[in-house]
């Protein structure tokens, strides 16, 4: 079973409709990285996952689904209090 990570990385890109290649460029990171953090094989760092909500938060409007909006100022796990740039995530 996938991990709340797992499922958030997953849902985001979809909802953007964008291919795993086109989402880790646009976060400057492998696509290795991006299908890790789907499958489930390694959840994203601190620092990465307060780039993915930044993420998220700039591309809102192009969001359906107001589940992203619960997960984005519910989940406990995706609450960073740090501001990084997409160079900054390590994989």
């Amino acid at each position: 079973m996938l991990d709340q990570a797992s499922e958030f990385v997953r849902s985001l890109r979809h909802e953007l409709k964008m291919t795993q290649e086109e989402f880790a460029y646009e976060l400057g990171i492998t696509l290795g990285t991006v299908n890790r953090w789907e499958n489930g094989h390694f959840r994203p760092s601190k620092l990465s996952r307060a780039v993915l909500l930044d993420f998220a938060q700039r591309h809102a409007s192009s969001l359906h689904s107001l589940h992203h909006s619960a997960i984005l100022h519910g989940a406990a796990s995706f609450s960073p209090s740090v501001a990084a740039k997409p160079s900054d995530i390590s994989s």
